[in-house]
């Protein structure tokens, strides 16, 4: 790991309206020197985040319209939480969100 990546990287996004975000895209624009890729990233939905759900998928992910998914791997609620765990680091540019406006999103990533 080059001296200025770092071990662990944990962040929090709250989103402004429902946009796909790539996951890394998310992440270094809040800590530029995560690496691009993880043995363990968990995403958590803030427990104080407003009532919604934040869907997680490829480059497709989208709500198709009041509220409901449209090819989404699957949808976490306030409160919920998944981890992604690996023996290998694995990419992370291939993982987006799509969030309600004004869910908060809790990112760990380590390596």
């Amino acid at each position: 790991m080059p001296d200025n990546e770092k071990p662990f990287v944990g962040v929090t996004h709250t989103f402004a309206d429902a946009n796909r975000i790539n996951l890394m895209a998310l992440i270094r624009a809040i800590e530029p020197n995560c690496p691009g890729t993880g043995r363990e990233v968990m995403i958590q939905v803030d427990p104080l985040s407003p009532a919604g759900s934040v869907l997680v998928g490829d480059d497709h992910v989208t709500f198709a319209g009041a509220g409901v998914a449209q090819r989404c791997a699957y949808h976490l609620q306030k409160g919920d939480s998944r981890p992604y765990r690996r023996p290998a680091a694995q990419d992370l540019n291939g993982i987006y969100l799509v969030a309600s406006a004004g869910i908060i999103v809790n990112i760990e990533v380590s390596q």
